[in-house]
């Protein structure tokens, strides 16, 4: 099965100092920190006045719809964190997620916010919005190629003017450390195509497993991931518990990349046909599944309807089988 994700609403950075003169101070004078429950000063700010990072251009906004349905229920408990840009505006620094879940999907017009002054230092900015994200987001292959294609940028437009060694070692110094032989190796994943850098974020294999694909070209890698879709298919269907997100092994997708490296033609499989049993097993299956994944009160009222029809409907068919 695929890994599960997890999801954690706190401990996305510390601020030091932060306290401004826009700032409403709630507790005692001190270090300003997004742990649960620590809202020592944040100001309320009109969300029309604050605009995104453009260094979070290309994250993955996938916990939106869970911040949503805490917040619905919980209220927005940690402030977002917001660079001070002057004329009244304000650069998310922290919160992206939260701020696109509190005024964008729940409809509010305004938003706790930590306001502190802006950094010019563009390095110094990149740094501070990846260790703002590196604790709440998915650590995935889109985003560390995300995290790379910034610093680059970044330094491109500071002047850097170093070789490439030269350049990889800033880089992983904006990076907290990260090694230069790992750049090497997600620099390589830029070769891949979309669909399957996908299979990484659906967590159905690793990215160590995808680098097998990056000496393939295009038309290579497009039919590599038709066959793995192919082989997902075939998983699903022998268990019905299992999705489109199936996991693949390293040993599967290797043997893949060979057999259309050597320009192998797919293997054509006899598929069985399905008992009654196994066709209404994996329908209950599916149905379930489907029920189970509501998340929003809205989906859960209309799963709710669905169960009641289902239970009436399935006393109807007692009497007529019985």
């Amino acid at each position: 099965m695929a890994k599960s994700k997890t999801f954690d609403l706190t401990g996305d950075i510390r601020f030091k100092n932060t306290n401004t003169k826009e700032a409403v101070p709630v507790h005692e004078a001190g270090d300003i920190n997004t742990d649960a429950g620590s809202q020592q000063g944040y100001t309320m700010l009109n969300a029309d006045d604050i605009q995104p990072s453009p260094f979070n251009e290309g994250l993955s906004q996938e916990n939106i719809e869970e911040y949503a349905r805490s917040m619905k229920e919980t209220g927005l408990i940690e402030p977002i964190a917001v660079y001070d840009l002057g004329d009244g505006q304000y650069e998310i620094l922290s919160g992206h997620q939260r701020y696109e879940a509190w005024c964008n999907m729940l409809g509010n017009k305004t938003i706790k916010a930590v306001v502190i002054p802006y950094e010019k230092d563009a390095v110094k900015r990149f740094k501070a919005h990846t260790e703002a994200n590196v604790l709440t987001r998915n650590k995935d292959l889109k985003f560390w190629l995300s995290r790379i294609r910034h610093a680059k940028q970044v330094l491109h437009e500071t002047g850097f003017m170093g070789s490439k060694a030269e350049e990889l070692k800033k880089i992983s110094e904006m990076l907290n450390g990260i090694s230069q032989a790992q750049l090497y190796r997600y620099e390589s994943f830029e070769k891949l195509i979309p669909e399957l850098q996908d299979f990484e974020s659906k967590r159905c294999m690793s990215a160590n497993t995808l680098y097998y694909a990056v000496g393939l070209d295009e038309e290579q890698q497009m039919e590599v991931a038709e066959r793995v879709r192919a082989l997902q298919r075939v998983k699903a269907e022998s268990n019905p518990s299992m999705v489109d997100d199936t996991e693949v092994t390293r040993e599967e997708f290797s043997g893949i990349v060979k057999a259309v490296r050597r320009g192998e033609k797919p293997e054509v499989s006899q598929r069985k046909k399905s008992t009654y049993t196994e066709r209404v097993e994996k329908s209950f299956t599916s149905f379930m599944k489907t029920l189970s994944r509501s998340r929003t009160q809205d989906e859960r009222r209309e799963a709710l309807k669905y169960i009641e029809r289902f239970e009436a409907q399935l006393e109807e068919m007692k009497k007529e089988l019985s």
